[in-house]
Formats: structure tokens, sequence, C-alpha cells
């Protein structure tokens, strides 16, 4: 059982993103990659501690128990002994892969408030065009309006000018 838990361990270890040396930023404060590392091979020796029955520095298939499937996803080299590098190298796989979703998370995010603003300057776009659409409207609207008060003066005009010639028409006469 404890065996177990100490391999649970590892496995949360080579998973975890906030121990990246080179992945993306946690959620607390990342130490310099000096003290990643001091604080990487803590926890590679903790482990190793806990699992390394035969104190050889490596983690081998016999003191590991029954975990073939995550043994092997570990053993890299495929030499049945799990190395302080090969988890390394596995972290660093995991923290690059971390990294890549979230940069693909950022840019999905990226493209769809792009979306949003293409479908914004769209529709203000046509609110624009609208508002000339309205705007000519009003202009045409107007246009006839003055059109017609000019027709009507004239006819105001002609209007006055028959009268006065009819009235001096009369006095003349």
């Amino acid at each position: 059982m404890l065996k177990t838990i100490a391999f649970a361990g590892l496995m949360a270890f080579c998973a975890s993103p906030l121990l990246a040396e080179d992945g993306p930023a946690a959620a607390t404060p990342k130490p310099p990659k000096a003290e990643a590392k001091d604080e990487k091979t803590k926890q590679w020796e903790g482990i190793l501690k806990e699992l390394d029955a035969n104190n050889d520095g490596k983690i081998s298939k016999a003191e590991i128990g029954d975990h073939d499937e995550l043994f092997a996803a570990l053993d890299k080299n495929k030499d049945d002994e799990i190395t302080k590098d090969e988890v390394i190298e596995r972290k660093r796989t995991e923290d690059e892969r971390e990294r890549q979703r979230k940069e693909w998370r950022v840019r999905a995010e990226n493209r769809k408030e792009e979306a949003k603003r293409e479908e914004e300057k769209r529709r203000e776009e046509l609110r624009g065009a609208e508002r000339r659409e309205a705007d000519r409207a009003a202009d045409r609207r107007e246009e006839k309006r003055r059109v017609e008060d000019e027709r009507r003066k004239e006819e105001a005009r002609k209007e006055e000018h028959r009268r006065e010639e009819e009235r001096k028409r009369k006095e003349g006469q």
C-alpha cells in the first residue's frame, strides 16, 4: 500500500504543471530555474527514498510492484528502471503539453474575440449604412419640401403678377 501511494506521488510529480522548469506560469509565483531544479530534485529524492528498496538511485519494476502500465509510461528507454532523467524528461514533456494546451486555449479565445470584434464592426457598418440611407431619405424629403415650397412661391408670385396686371388693366380702362 505504501509503495502504491509513493508511486502515485511519482505519477503526480510527473503530471504537475506547477513545477515546470520551462512550462507555463503557475498560479503562485514560480521560483527561479535553479530553485525549481532543486525542488524537483528534492521531490525525486523523496519519491526515490520511498520506492528505491535497494538504494541504487533507480526504481526497478520489482520495487514498484503491480503497476506495469504506469511503470512502462515512465520507463522511456525500456531498461526496466526509472531514473531521475526519465522522470524529469516526462515532467518536461507533460509541462510542454500543458503549455501548448494553454497556448491553444489562448489562441482560440483570441480568435473568438477577433470574430466578435469583426461581427461588431460589420454590425456597426450596417448601422452606419442604415443611418446613411435614413439620412439620404431625410435629404430627399427635405429636397421635396423645398421644391414644393419653391413651386408654391412661384405660383404665389404668378398669382400676384396676374392680379397686378389685372388691377393695371382695370385702372387703364
